[in-house]
């Protein structure tokens, strides 16, 4: 007869006597005591459209834990697990199923089946570390159960005997990515659950969310089971009897429906449904279903222990220990980590100097003034705190080093406290020399050194401190930072004309940075896969995630970073030649622009408009736009598009070198053939755009499948010879 295996989630713990809370309730407890009356709370549940959630209220339990472990490196915060010792029936019913020899796997913390076990005279043993998942063979003198986020206790197969393995407890983002691969369970981990669902019947779920989006879920995806139950816990269905009633088509129907990254469950389930594999999904009551599966009707009769202290007294006790800054700082690193930059100023406005986080807390302002793009105030931050007194022995010496580096390579080329390009270098490899020297992350430092590098067209070794920065992010399992290098990396490929690898990286990225809160991040992303389908020709998906984008920065006080959206949108309507819309959402990038510090791409702004003016023969207009670029820029980008703006303006004017400046000096395969596709709209003679232009762009349209933009091209050539 073939096994079943068994994932239980947090849900089956939540009944009397056990009484273990959920997550949220947790949250709700750890909010109530970090967060100082004063901090105001972030707003609640704003939805951008589709599934999910624009960051608020709503906030991953692993990620808090991350933020608290700052304080609390051995997360005493979670001692009370220890605490829950009284198994319920479902426990009861989950220790009958393992003795069985079915294989029940769990993500909770709790040792409450290990109880069950032991109070129906059977010996347990926790599966929890690496060790025992790669080792594990059965065992007829003790009863397994398989703890795959870690346990508290561990059971040792040897009678009631146990130890205390907090170390193994994956509670936290940066634990579950560190350990594991990521969107994957370790390597012993995954086996044994591969090897187990094989050998078995079904799986069956049962009080568990989904939510584990970070490994168990991929997991089971790419394991793909052949045959699953999902049991979801209704509150009103019968105690005392089972009514199967298979919901799976109705559940299916509603998950086709969605629309953007779906959840960890729904996610599953459509992947299953792919593949073919037997869904049966129910509402019922849990304890009802597993009691009618695996026997156990009633409780045990024995008096059950008085619970001496509970979760929310314990994390009271806990945070009366910490000082007003020490939960002003948790609060602002969770800003920080959601994107919520502003409140993190709010937060340190009123800082002393006298405060023994006066150094932290500046450094923090300085680093969401970057984020802010205010790039010149927070160079006075950190210029500020350079000058105090033994700076060069504090732990931030180096990353004031870096972060002065970074934000003076952000500055105009004609800004005059502006340092020179070789000081600025020479900053970031000391930074990087004591970094490495003190055996200390770099990976923030490889990235912020590579974009400079990019900036400077060096492109191989921007290539190569990119990935240096990636690896050691996924060792140290930052999800922030991989997810901005990954942007990085996406936007470096796209802009060589590699669009499919920037493609898979961007939606890689896209996913992670909602998935870990950081809805900044995944706005960065919607543009970058915004402009994807824009030159794949995909203009009404394009105009899509660009009015998400617009939407976020809305959401989270961010409009200046709108300014790449409103323009890429006014692309989009002039490519549909509802030129009105364009021109409207031109001006309102424009706006943007005259707000931000981050002026990178506001001469293709005003060729764009130019081009627009033309088009609808608005010619004072498009002069107007010329005149405001200026002759003498340092920069290459607003040199070369104003080289363009000039020429168009200039009858028989040769585009052959600045088109060859744009493919290889600013090595934009992206803007290129965006730029000789307009110069053939304006009907330019082929003679001064030059045909190797023209052929290569209508190639790379062809290998795009932009039919409209090639046919149009190819229309156009044959029209001109």
């Amino acid at each position: 007869m073939k096994k079943n295996v068994i994932l239980a989630g947090a849900g089956v713990s939540l009944d009397p006597p056990a009484n273990f809370p959920i997550a949220i309730r947790i949250i709700n407890q750890l909010k109530q005591v970090i967060w100082p009356n004063h901090i105001e709370l972030p707003k609640n549940d704003i939805r951008d459209g589709d599934i999910n959630k624009l960051e608020g209220d709503f906030i991953r339990f692993e990620q808090l834990i991350d933020t608290l472990s700052t304080y609390d490196p051995e997360l005493t915060v979670l001692d009370a697990v220890g605490y829950y010792q009284t198994p319920n029936l479902n426990h009861f019913n989950l220790a009958q199923a393992a003795i069985m020899g079915d294989y029940v796997i769990t993500p909770n913390f709790d040792s409450l089946i290990e109880q069950a076990i032991l109070k129906l005279n059977y010996i347990p043993k926790s599966i929890c570390t690496e060790n025992d998942f790669n080792e594990y063979t059965p065992n007829k003198e003790a009863v397994p159960v398989f703890k795959i986020h870690g346990s508290f206790f561990k059971y040792t197969g040897h009678r009631d005997e146990y130890e205390i393995k907090k170390e193994t407890m994956q509670a936290s983002l940066t634990s579950i990515a560190a350990r594991n691969s990521l969107f994957s369970l370790s390597e012993e981990k995954f086996h044994l659950l591969k090897k187990a669902i094989a050998e078995s019947d079904k799986l069956i779920i049962v009080g568990y969310s989904g939510s584990d989006d970070f490994d168990i879920i991929p997991s089971l995806i790419d394991i793909r089971p052949s045959h699953v139950v999902w049991i979801e816990h209704e509150m009103n269905a019968p105690k005392d009897h089972v009514t199967l009633e298979d919901k799976s088509e109705e559940v299916l129907s509603s998950i086709q429906k969605m629309a953007g990254v779906l959840p960890g469950k729904e996610n599953f389930l459509k992947h299953l449904a792919d593949f073919g594999s037997t869904i049966e999904y129910y509402r019922l009551n849990t304890a009802a279903y597993l009691s009618a599966l695996f026997g156990q009707k009633e409780l045990p009769d024995e008096p059950a222990p008085t619970l001496t202290l509970n979760f929310e007294q314990h994390i009271k006790s806990w945070g009366n220990k910490l000082s007003i800054e020490m939960k002003k700082d948790m609060v602002a690193r969770l800003y920080y980590d959601l994107s919520m930059y502003q409140e993190v100023l709010d937060i340190w406005g009123d800082i002393e100097p006298t405060s023994p986080m006066y150094i932290e807390s500046l450094f923090s302002c300085a680093k969401c003034l970057d984020q802010l793009s205010r790039y010149k105030e927070s160079a006075m931050i950190i210029d500020q705190l350079l000058q105090l007194d033994n700076i060069m022995k504090h732990p931030l010496y180096p990353l004031l080093l870096e972060k002065k580096a970074y934000v003076n390579s952000k500055f105009g080329e004609k800004e005059s406290n502006r340092l020179s390009n070789q000081e600025i270098e020479a900053l970031f490899l000391k930074a990087i020399d004591i970094q490495e020297g003190n055996n200390s992350n770099c990976f923030s430092f490889y990235n912020n050194y590579g974009l400079f590098l990019r900036d400077r067209n060096r492109i191989s070794e921007a290539e190569k401190y990119y990935d240096l920065a990636l690896k050691q992010a996924y060792e140290k399992g930052n999800l922030k930072y991989i997810t901005w290098i990954m942007n990085n990396q996406a936007t470096l490929l796209f802009d060589k004309g590699n669009f499919n690898q920037a493609l898979a990286i961007g939606n890689e990225g896209f996913a992670l940075s909602k998935k870990i809160g950081d809805y900044r991040q995944a706005g960065v992303f919607e543009n970058l896969l915004a402009n994807i389908c824009f030159i794949n020709g995909q203009i009404e998906d394009s105009i899509q995630y660009c009015k998400i984008s617009i939407q976020r920065d809305i959401v989270l006080g961010n409009e200046p970073d709108s300014s790449v959206n409103w323009l890429l949108l006014g692309e989009c309507y002039f490519e549909i030649e509802e030129y009105s819309e364009a021109r409207k959402c031109y001006d309102k990038s424009l706006l943007c622009f005259d707000n931000s510090a981050d002026k990178d791409f506001l001469y293709e702004l005003r060729f764009l408009r130019l081009l627009l003016f033309l088009t609808i023969g608005s010619f004072e207009n498009a002069w107007e736009e010329c005149n405001q670029m200026e002759d003498n820029s340092f920069d290459l980008r607003e040199t070369l598009f104003h080289t363009l703006a000039k020429g168009i303006m200039t009858p028989s004017y040769n585009f052959d070198e600045v088109l060859n400046r744009l493919q290889e000096d600013l090595n934009e395969i992206y803007v290129y053939i965006n730029m000789v596709y307009y110069l053939s709209l304006l009907e330019i003679p082929i003679e001064q755009i030059g045909k190797k232009h023209i052929y290569y762009a209508s190639d790379k349209f062809m290998e795009l499948k932009n039919w409209n933009r090639y046919n149009r091209l190819l229309a156009w050539n044959k029209n001109k010879k």
